[in-house]
């Protein structure tokens, strides 16, 4: 038998395994850091908002929600998985569904998070470090999720 028996867990099912215990560690990041660093700090309302000069907390509201629901999916798939009891080619299905989903999801949340961001950056407003860390991890959720996908669409032919 090779190493994915048919049963699409060869080498691409785990780095699909991989790319979702990484997303769920990217979404825990983003919302951490906004909430704690970036959100109603410092007089301001949001530090990633300086679209125009001023701060607005819906855009951390935005970033919050972006990876509560990256995680609540994950959660999702998680269950959907047990339901099928992992089984092979209907799981990695369920997973590359999802995957693809969430690439289009960080995706979005990238670029939005970008337009607002980077004038507070050009700023020069306070925690750019923290704000540059969401910038950054925001596209690295859209990597993850893209090589996930990948994997998940390769596993599905294993």
């Amino acid at each position: 038998m090779g190493s994915g028996s048919g049963k699409g867990r060869g080498g691409a099912g785990i780095a699909a395994s991989i790319c979702s215990i990484l997303e769920s560690g990217v979404a825990i990041a983003v919302i951490v850091i906004t909430s704690i660093h970036l959100w109603d700090e410092q007089g301001y309302q949001c530090l990633l908002d300086g679209k125009g000069g001023v701060t607005d907390s819906s855009i951390c509201s935005y970033q919050w929600a972006v990876g509560a629901f990256s995680l609540l999916a994950s959660f999702v798939v998680f269950l959907l998985q047990c339901i099928t009891c992992c089984c092979g080619k209907v799981s990695m299905l369920i997973n590359a569904i999802f995957q693809g989903i969430g690439c289009l999801w960080w995706l979005v949340a990238a670029i939005i998070i970008c337009v607002y961001a980077v004038p507070a950056t050009n700023n020069n407003w306070p925690e750019n470090s923290y704000r540059v860390a969401v910038i950054c991890l925001n596209w690295g959720g859209f990597v993850l999720f893209a090589v996930g996908m990948i994997a998940s669409v390769k596993a599905i032919g294993e």
